[in-house]
């Protein structure tokens, strides 16, 4: 249970060092969800990251490749933003800086965090979590 006044250290094993609200905003919005790397990698694109040709922006699935992990895993998209991978944040760095980070990853079972960019048009996000909180200190 959280009580007014704790202090959240992570989120779904994302640390919240150093994190602003916003931070910790986005990190509620996240799910897990665990490939399994193969030598073909783990199976999608990616576009985006900080200081790219459209500028910074979050990094972006751009697409999923035929037989590969993330289709195999069904559970990711084009247009999801790639959050973490094995508990190493991706926010806020450059596209090859995280393009070396994921191909770093050991084969075998990877779990990436990952925010579903279709949660928002549902209509289901952390400001759910959010105000239910803001009540428990007003």
């Amino acid at each position: 249970t959280i009580h007014c006044g704790d202090l959240i250290l992570s989120i779904n094993g994302m640390s919240l060092a150093g994190s602003v609200h916003g931070d910790v905003l986005n990190a509620l919005d996240v799910i897990s969800v665990e490939l399994w790397k193969t030598s073909a990698g783990l199976g999608f694109s990616l576009d985006g990251g900080k200081a790219s040709i459209t500028g910074d922006r979050p990094l972006l699935v751009k697409r999923i490749f035929k037989g590969g992990a993330a289709e195999q895993a069904g559970k990711i998209e084009a247009g999801d933003e790639i959050v973490a991978i094995s508990g190493k944040s991706l926010i806020g760095l450059m596209h090859y800086d995280a393009w070396n980070i994921i191909k770093s990853v050991p084969e075998g079972p990877v779990q990436l965090l990952i925010r579903k960019i279709s949660n928002e048009a549902s209509g289901s996000s952390a400001y759910g979590v959010t105000a239910e909180l803001d009540s428990l200190c007003h």
